[in-house]
């Protein structure tokens, strides 16, 4: 049950599920600091155990650079 909610929120909040097992549910998040504050709130309940957070990156494309 609390399983199927999380994957809702995950839904919700546009994350990626990288994998979902029986011991862990691993997700992708990229926004803005409200927006991941929004979604490590809700979250919450369904207990964190590790984030990982990069700051703003480049990307080369196409001979253009992505920020």
């Amino acid at each position: 049950e609390s399983k199927t909610e999380l994957l809702k929120l995950a839904e919700k909040f546009k994350a990626t599920v990288l994998e979902s097992n029986a011991k862990a549910v691993v997700l992708e998040l990229t926004g803005d600091e409200e927006h991941l504050a929004k979604v490590f709130e809700a979250l919450q309940a369904h207990g964190i155990l590790e984030v990982v957070r990069t700051g703003t990156i480049a990307i080369q494309r196409g001979g253009h650079l992505l920020i």
